[in-house]
């Protein structure tokens, strides 16, 4: 466009909006970075344990959307993937805020792991009760030895934490006992 009449105030729009127009496309970015960073670091932790189960004491946390199924049925597409979409965000930002991170995502719930306990209830509680703009949901929490492999958890306790999260009400978190561990 050099040499049209206005070509000055053209380029100046286009650098005045580059910050809406290309925050997205920066934010994908920065994500798949860090995803991939991430990614390498589990992948470096099963050659490290040679893809062998590893047990260690963690806290899990389930979250379930409440009533998903009856959602999805009356809600349409976009919509239900912008609430998915809230919840995802609002599971990772707590996981992360409390020192934990997301195992993985399974549609309508999450699985969360921490090392501290105090830091997995945290991190529930605000995720069921902090998140106004996520769809409701519920949790369960349980803490004891876990045996992980390939950056996921299995055994008794994952199982507890998640038969917890979809025996109570929305916005309610569940705890498994201490004695129920044998703690």
């Amino acid at each position: 466009r050099r040499g049209h009449a206005g070509w000055e105030r053209g380029v100046t729009g286009g650098y005045s909006a580059f910050p809406s127009a290309g925050r997205p496309d920066l934010l994908r970015s920065i994500e798949t970075v860090f995803l991939r960073g991430v990614v390498t670091s589990l992948y470096a932790e099963i050659a490290v344990n040679d893809g062998a189960a590893v047990q260690a004491d963690r806290t899990i946390v389930f979250v379930d959307l409440v009533d998903f199924t009856g959602m999805a049925r009356r809600t349409p597409t976009l919509e239900l993937s912008k609430m998915l979409g809230c919840f995802e965000s609002a599971a990772v930002d707590e996981a992360v805020r409390h020192g934990g991170r997301v195992v993985k995502m399974m549609g309508d719930g999450a699985m969360l792991v921490f090392t501290h306990r105090a830091d997995g209830i945290a991190a529930a509680c605000a995720l069921v009760r902090d998140h106004p703009d996520v769809a409701p949901c519920r949790a369960g929490v349980a803490t004891g030895r876990v045996f992980t492999r390939t950056a996921d958890y299995f055994g008794p306790i994952v199982n507890l934490a998640s038969r917890r999260a979809v025996a109570v009400a929305a916005v309610q978190v569940a705890v498994l006992t201490g004695t129920a561990l044998g703690r």
